[in-house]
């Protein structure tokens, strides 16, 4: 009697089979698992299959290349500034502004976002697009909001407001990209306070528990 062909493990069928939803988390689940095991460079659309347990077909059905997939793949770990309350407290909500910042980059420090921006960013700039696109501009825009919202009834806003609203995304990424120590909750607050101190004059007095 002739041997008994194996065919795929139940487990394997139970990947191929996925469909929608689940197969793209699989999918971003690999991206994100090579990326941090071999890099950007390295990955390539047959590594990520055959991660996820399914066809290179299913990839190119929803990306026509790495770049777009990883892209996505980043997108959907990122949190939305949008989502950040708002109290009505204007040094309040500037500093859970820049808390959200200072979160997205304490948790990305050393990890996936710096190895891909390291190997890719020089070459298509996508990885600190995708960042700043997503996460950095949308916070300059809530911050410019409570900015004006802090101003006097019938005050003129400064005419540097917009740039005031940078200052402290600006200092934030420049601490991030430049590799220094993880940013504190005291140099958040000092940020904060120098902007309001700018704006209003009002902003508190700092003490040497502040420092960055």
């Amino acid at each position: 009697m002739p041997p008994r062909t194996v065919g795929p493990s139940r487990e394997a069928t139970a990947q191929t089979r996925r469909r929608g939803e689940e197969l793209k988390q699989a999918i971003f689940g690999a991206v994100l698992d090579e990326l941090r095991t071999t890099g950007y460079a390295r990955l390539t659309m047959e590594s990520v299959a055959g991660a996820a347990g399914t066809g290179k077909s299913a990839l190119y059905r929803r990306w026509p290349d790495k770049e777009a997939m990883v892209r996505d793949a980043l997108r959907s770990t990122l949190p939305d500034p949008d989502e950040v309350p708002r109290t009505g407290d204007t040094r309040t909500d500037l500093v859970a502004l820049l808390r959200f910042l200072q979160a997205v980059f304490n948790r990305t420090r050393g990890t996936l976002f710096q190895v891909a921006a390291s190997e890719a960013g020089t070459d298509t700039g996508f990885m600190r697009s995708l960042v700043n696109d997503h996460v950095v501009t949308p916070c300059k825009v809530r911050i410019g909001e409570v900015l004006r919202d802090a101003l006097p009834d019938g005050g003129e806003p400064p005419s540097d407001l917009d740039l005031l609203a940078e200052v402290g995304p600006a200092m934030l990424t420049h601490r991030c990209l430049t590799g220094d120590a993880t940013i504190s909750d005291g140099y958040v607050e000092a940020v904060v306070d120098g902007v309001l101190a700018r704006l209003t004059g009002q902003g508190p007095a700092r003490g040497p528990d502040a420092r960055p």
